[in-house]
Order: structure tokens, then sequence, then C-alpha cells
């Protein structure tokens, strides 16, 4: 299995601002066999992530219906 991409791109996307993409880091579980994250992971992960935009929205008064 190929990642896709040269040696200077993983670079930038591994050290880039802002943290790893879900996509790369599956594609490099795959081909290394290494498991950094799991389905317990992703999920608390998501979790963490929709309380920060129910909590954002709350403090800053934002009607998703508009």
């Amino acid at each position: 299995m190929r990642l896709g991409m040269d040696l200077a791109n993983l670079r930038n996307a591994l050290f880039q601002r802002g943290g790893l993409s879900v996509d790369l880091v599956l594609k490099l579980q795959a081909i290394t066999g290494l498991v950094f994250v799991d389905q317990k992971t992703f999920a608390a992960a998501y979790k963490l992530k929709q309380a920060a935009i129910k909590s954002f929205m709350e403090e800053h008064d934002v009607d998703p219906s508009t």
C-alpha cells in the first residue's frame, strides 16, 4: 500500500500546525501496522469537538437555524 505523497509533502503534513488529518493517520496506520488511534479515541475526540462547538454557539448566541 502506498501513501500517495512524496517525502516532502509527508514531512509538511506531519509537522504543520493544527495536527494531522484523520485520513493521513489512517493511511499511516495501514502502511506501518502501528495503531496510533483507535475507534474509542476517535469517538472521544469527536465528542469533545461537539461540546466545544455547542459551547461556542451558546456563548456567542449563534442560531444554527438561520
